[in-house]
């Protein structure tokens, strides 16, 4: 069954709007990383490594709480002196 005759439209093509700060460095980034990824690496892959690099950062900053504890009561100590 043809998705038209079922009801459902064709998606008009979508336009990639990047107006960031970081923009104009980001557009030939991304055109310099997509044309040396194999052909194997497919958007899923991608979205797994950012998800698993935010899971990598919120273990560093969970981990790291314990170690600052230390630094911020002696510079409470040192303000008192």
């Amino acid at each position: 069954m043809d998705g038209a005759q079922g009801g459902v439209q064709p998606m008009k093509p979508l336009q990639r709007i990047n107006d960031s700060l970081l923009g104009a460095w980001e557009r030939p980034a991304l055109a310099w990383v997509a044309a040396r990824l194999p052909a194997a690496v497919v958007p899923d892959h991608l979205t797994a490594l950012g998800v698993l690099g935010a899971f990598v950062t919120a273990a560093g900053y969970v981990l790291s709480r314990g170690s600052l504890k230390p630094q911020r009561r002696q510079l409470s100590v040192d303000r008192l002196r």
